[in-house]
């Protein structure tokens, strides 16, 4: 059956068309892929600037934050010592208080008993003295006593002497008669006179020894009392220098205890910073971790991106390498078409010849 040449015109005609179609197509997804080539490049490029960037970033806030930690963790130590030095500092501080309180205590026990020994010695004293004065008064009563009784024995012994003297006189008296016989004066009353001055002088010297015994004991009275009154003073003085001693030694306790209340309030008010210092150190230690976490969430997410543009630009690699293959494809299409399109215009031209000779 024999074809109609006009049918075989059209027929190349729309073969014709065909081939320019399909040629324009290969050409449009050849410029399309690669416009899409260039546009996924700089995707990819921008996607990987900003992730490296991104990484750079996070890497950076890692190390920040590790070193924040380590500062906080440096400030925690330290805040920890601080803390245990205040601490020991208060501890002492107490003892001391405590110690200087029991010295006070001491001390103004000490100080009641010497105060009480030395009112007890002054006492004391008082009695020597008030003992001394009446040993003296009696020791010059019985001097007054003695230096009469002396004067009474001298006037019994010039009275005794005097009728001695008479004796002697009146003796004297006596004479020899003429036969030699010696006839004594009667002396009688003479005699009696001496004897009573003889009982006069024993009985005053008895008043002489019986008032210097007395001298003699108002003597050692005085001598003992003002032993007495020397041992009292020298009790007193002893008295007054442990006072003293315990006065002193209170108010080195006074000393000492204002000194350790002064130190328990450094020590507490160090203990109240070193508090302080302790919480901030911790809240810092916090906000290090915290800054950690973020950091090595930012690096996560930042390693993402950084995959995700490793693939964006291995799609990009993909995509050229495509856009290589349709431009491969477009060029040798180009070349194909153009022999087609040759070759249907060829056809076309005979048949066009041979239409014309027929319609002749």
């Amino acid at each position: 059956m024999s074809a109609d040449p006009s049918q075989l015109l059209h027929i190349l005609e729309e073969l014709q068309q065909v081939v320019k179609d399909w040629t324009q197509a290969v050409h449009s997804v050849s410029d399309d892929t690669g416009s899409a080539v260039g546009t996924v490049k700089d995707v990819s490029d921008h996607l990987s600037a900003s992730a490296q960037a991104q990484l750079q970033a996070a890497n950076e806030m890692v190390t920040r934050a590790a070193q924040m930690r380590a500062n906080a963790a440096a400030a925690r130590s330290a805040a920890e010592n601080a803390l245990e030095r205040a601490r020991y500092l208060v501890a002492q501080a107490n003892s001391r208080i405590a110690q200087a309180q029991q010295m006070q205590h001491d001390w103004e026990g000490r100080r009641a008993e010497a105060q009480t020994e030395l009112e007890a010695a002054t006492t004391d004293l008082m009695a020597a003295q008030a003992e001394a004065q009446a040993a003296a008064q009696a020791r010059d009563a019985a001097r007054e006593k003695l230096e009469g009784a002396r004067a009474i024995l001298s006037g019994a012994q010039g009275s005794l002497a005097a009728a001695r003297a008479q004796l002697a006189a009146a003796a004297a008296r006596g004479y020899t008669d003429q036969q030699g016989v010696y006839h004594a004066a009667n002396t009688s009353s003479e005699q009696a006179a001496v004897s009573a001055a003889e009982a006069k002088v024993s009985l005053a010297q008895a008043g002489v020894s019986h008032a210097q015994a007395a001298f003699n004991s108002a003597q050692q009275r005085v001598e003992m009392a003002v032993q007495w009154v020397n041992l009292a003073q020298a009790r007193v003085e002893r008295a007054q220098a442990r006072v003293q001693m315990c006065q002193s030694k209170l108010a080195q306790a006074q000393a000492l205890l204002a000194q350790a209340r002064n130190l328990l309030s450094t020590a507490m008010a160090a203990l109240a910073k070193a508090e302080q210092a302790l919480d901030k150190a911790y809240a810092a230690v916090a906000a290090a971790n915290v800054a950690t976490m973020q950091a090595e969430e930012a690096k996560a997410r930042a390693e993402a991106a950084v995959r995700h543009a490793a693939a964006v630009h291995a799609a990009a690699t993909t995509l050229s390498s495509a856009h290589g293959l349709f431009k491969n494809l477009s060029a040798l299409q180009s070349e194909n078409g153009a022999r087609a399109l040759s070759e249907v215009e060829s056809l076309l031209e005979q048949l066009m010849s041979f239409d014309n000779s027929t319609s002749i």
